[in-house]
């Protein structure tokens, strides 16, 4: 199987006499791939190499000659004769980590075999418990591992300790793995599961860091790494984990039910078929207690001390209807719901009866198990979905302090449910819309909770109608909009790169800008019973002109003013265009037009013109170049600058700025700050806040975890975004994004991104367990 490879040649500048090769091809089996080198005579090739290939295979032409690598990694002529003397090859063979596993070697039948394990116990009552030896091995991406073992570079390892019940450490909490390597890249070691590991516990509601053996019920993470260790990259899952328990464990998702013993082999998912989450919130949430679990004829009953249970039944005929009532995920369904049984398929169930006997189940025989719950909505999902690793600065000291909020927040309970159901975020495709939409108005990992307005002219056009709905609102576009730099206001892109939708529109109003502008120009021109007619002004165009461009200008040529404009940059400012039309050659009917022909050429007159134009009003506005936030925030969400459909209740002045974007759904318009302040006071009345005249309430959208969550919250109710949500179906992903970002966003600003990051968060797997 052919791997891909990144080759990187480095030719020596004196190679031929050149700095430069240009064409510089590579040959395999008579194939080849030629790559563009730079100045410095650096080129890449991406080319595929096969596993067993050696590099004796890898011939290379520069223009006619050939060469061969040779074993140093050097170019080698294929003939010596009138060849230049050989130059260095570097190929970059790098690996990237898929994945890791755990195994255990045993002996049976005189013969060694290794049994991969997602569970172990340990011998905690022992003062100095006996060694206990787990091997791990590396799994690879992009490199023969086992053929080239010492080419590669040494893989280093840590670990992580945690609760079986806590949710994953943040990768700063891995402490280095003393191990034993049995291979020289250390792709394979061993470390001792009965030593002494480092880990954080609390007690006292304070957390301490400890040394000392492992114990029942906790999560032993190894991670595999060259440079830092992470939970998942680009190429895999970097990370295993081990859990430490003395009996099998039950874990039981929204959707799955899966049941982990040592072997991993013998550890498989279940999918069921509806949800008793609360149920199993109340009367079984205690990892440290164990259950019993007994095979029945019909099901498999799992009991708790307190004489609750839980029934594992194979889907039948005849609760069909029953399950449709299960399968409903609206709250009030259940809220009512006290069953106590889980459906799963009959082949399903099936596996999982032959799992049971492995437990040397017989019917009615008792064995002990833990149930593990997975229902919480943890920091790191949250932290994945916001993709904090890529944080920096600011933002990511408000995800450290706001993130935590939310998660207490969905996590909390009340009337026996986390509050996330309440919230109508309880099913995986609704968390993974919610959250999606969230990203793109919070910026990603920069975690603006405030709307920027730092829109540049160019934004304010393409962006908001208000600014290109005729030619005075281009011109305050080019008052308003950040003008720092020449590319904020350059009239070319806002022709060239205007969304499609508003094209014509932008077109229109930019058209009448230099129209209007040309009128000007006309006006003080002589005129004969209204009508214009002059010649070239040969004299004044040559006291205008600079003497390079002089020596281009023909005495004799009748220019009119187009041609000034295209021909000579002296007549390509603001009021040289006017001196244009002044020593130009026109012959114009009373009450015509001047028409300039319309063309984003940046040597053509129209665009020249409109350029101008732009110069001339951002200069006007002196030193303040900065976009004017409250200004155009105070326009554009006016609700007399808005259609009936998209008002959003801005009728003081002042309303713009003051209820522009705010918290992770970025909350807009006095409307929706006055529904979110009754249903925040309605349900948190000893919190009651007052966001309409108080900006300190206001602020709490932006500092404050819970609030900022609960705005989000309360328009994925009020507009119903979850119902769009429930629509989701494995061929309609981006007219179900589509839908719920126009009910977000009024329009479908950022679509192609939100599909993107939608995509992202499914493909994670974040909220798999939902």
């Amino acid at each position: 199987m052919a791997d891909t490879r990144n080759i990187t040649c480095y030719i020596k500048p004196m190679l031929k006499g050149k700095g430069n090769i240009a064409n510089l091809t590579l040959r395999i089996d008579n194939k080849d791939i030629t790559a563009t080198t730079n100045t410095k005579g650096i080129a890449t090739f991406e080319l595929e190499i096969a596993n067993n290939e050696l590099a004796k295979h890898i011939y290379f032409s520069i223009d006619s000659d050939e060469y061969v690598l040779d074993n140093h990694n050097h170019c080698v002529p294929l003939h010596h004769t009138t060849k230049p003397s050989a130059f260095p090859l570097s190929l970059n063979l790098s690996i990237a980590i898929e994945s890791i596993a755990m195994y255990k070697k045993e002996h049976q039948d005189n013969q060694e075999i290794q049994k991969e394990i997602v569970m172990a116990q340990v011998d905690s009552h022992t003062q100095t418990p006996q060694e206990q030896t787990i091997y791990v091995e590396t799994t690879l991406k992009g490199y023969n591992a086992k053929q080239n073992e010492g080419k590669l570079p040494k893989i280093q390892y840590s670990y992580i300790v945690k609760s079986l019940n806590d949710p994953l450490l943040p990768i700063s909490k891995a402490q280095p793995l003393t191990f034993t390597s049995h291979t020289p890249s250390n792709r394979i070691i061993s470390f001792n599961l009965n030593a002494k590991f480092t880990y954080t516990i609390t007690e006292n509601n304070t957390q301490k860091e400890i040394t000392d053996y492992l114990k029942d019920n906790q999560q032993l993470i190894i991670f595999a790494y060259t440079k830092s260790p992470a939970y998942t990259t680009s190429y895999g899952t970097p990370h295993a984990i081990l859990t430490i328990s003395q009996y099998p464990i039950l874990e039981l998702s929204y959707g799955t039910a899966r049941l982990i013993m040592q072997d991993k082999e013998k550890n498989k998912d279940f999918a069921i078929k509806h949800s008793i989450m609360p149920y199993l919130i109340t009367h079984f949430d205690n990892i440290d207690t164990p259950y019993t679990i007994t095979k029945k004829d019909s099901h498999l009953l799992i009991s708790n001390a307190h004489n609750k249970t839980l029934e594992i039944h194979k889907s039948a005929q005849e609760s069909a209807q029953q399950e449709s009532t299960h399968q409903s995920s609206t709250t009030q369904s259940q809220s009512t719901q006290e069953d106590t049984k889980i459906y799963i398929d009959n082949t399903t169930f099936d596996n999982l009866a032959i799992l049971t006997a492995l437990l040397t189940l017989n019917e009615n025989d008792k064995v002990s198990l833990c149930v593990r719950l997975c229902y919480k909505i943890t920091l790191d999902m949250l932290k994945e979905v916001f993709e904090y690793n890529k944080a920096v600065g600011n933002a990511k000291t408000r995800m450290d302090t706001m993130l935590p909020q939310m998660v207490e927040e969905l996590n909390r309970m009340q009337d026996n449910k986390p509050m996330y159901m309440h919230y109508n975020l309880d099913t995986r495709a609704r968390l993974e819309h919610f959250f999606a939409q969230c990203y793109v108005e919070v910026g990603g990992s920069a975690f603006r909770l405030e709307e920027g307005l730092y829109y540049h002219v160019r934004g304010l056009v393409h962006t908001f109608s208000y600014y290109f709905a005729n030619k005075e609102r281009i011109k305050e576009a080019l008052n308003d909009g950040r003008a720092t730099k020449p590319d904020d206001y350059n009239m070319k892109d806002i022709l060239d790169k205007a969304p499609s939708k508003y094209k014509a529109n932008i077109t229109k109003a930019i058209k009448d800008l230099v129209q209007d502008y040309t009128s000007t120009c006309l006006n003080p021109l002589p005129k004969t019973n209204g009508a214009i007619s002059q010649s070239t002004n040969a004299t004044e165009i040559e006291k205008t002109l600079k003497a390079e461009s002089k020596k281009k200008f023909d005495s004799k040529k009748a220019y009119s003013p187009i041609e000034l404009i295209e021909s000579f940059k002296e007549y390509q400012s603001y009021p040289a265009i006017q001196l244009a039309f002044r020593h130009a050659a026109i012959s114009l009917a009373q009450g015509a037009n001047y028409e300039i022909p319309y063309s984003t050429e940046s040597n053509k007159a129209f665009i020249l013109i409109a350029q101008a134009i732009a110069n001339h009003i951002v200069n006007k506005r002196g030193g303040d170049k900065k976009a004017q936030t409250q200004t155009l925030a105070n326009k554009v969400y006016a609700d007399e600058n808005r259609s009936d459909s998209n008002k959003l209740g801005n009728t003081q002045q002042g309303d713009g700025y003051n209820f522009r974007g705010r918290g992770i759904k970025q909350l807009t318009g006095r409307s929706n700050y006055t529904r979110f302040q009754s249903y925040y006071n309605k349900h948190y009345p000893n919190d009651a806040k007052d966001f309409l005249n108080n900006e300190e309430h206001r602020k709490a959208l932006l500092d404050n975890g819970k609030i900022a969550l609960l705005s989000a919250v309360w328009f994925w109710n009020h507009t119903g975004c979850y119902k769009i949500a429930d629509k989701q179906a494995s061929n309609n992903t981006n007219e179900i994004v589509k839908q719920i970002t126009y009910k977000v966003n009024g329009g479908y600003n950022g679509l192609n991104n939100r599909v993107k990051q939608y995509t992202r968060i499914k493909n994670a797997n974040i909220f798999r367990d939902f």
